[in-house]
């Protein structure tokens, strides 16, 4: 039942995402808190390895945990 309720305000993939503002914002939100925290830096990527996917994941939290 929650989840029919949900369908229309959680976007399917990053192309929905940046068309929405609430969306948009907690992605820049989510990137600059990264930044700002020093999680990750710009390196050369060496060209014997394969690179691992990005997913990012829209989710409306319905409970505090």
């Amino acid at each position: 039942m929650h989840f029919a309720l949900l369908a229309d305000a959680e976007p399917i993939n990053y192309k929905a995402a940046l068309n929405e503002k609430m969306w948009k914002n907690a992605m820049i939100e989510e990137f600059n808190s990264i930044n700002r925290n020093n999680t990750w830096e710009l390196s050369e990527f060496p060209a014997n390895k394969k690179a691992i996917d990005v997913k990012w994941i829209f989710q409306i939290e319905t409970e505090a945990k």
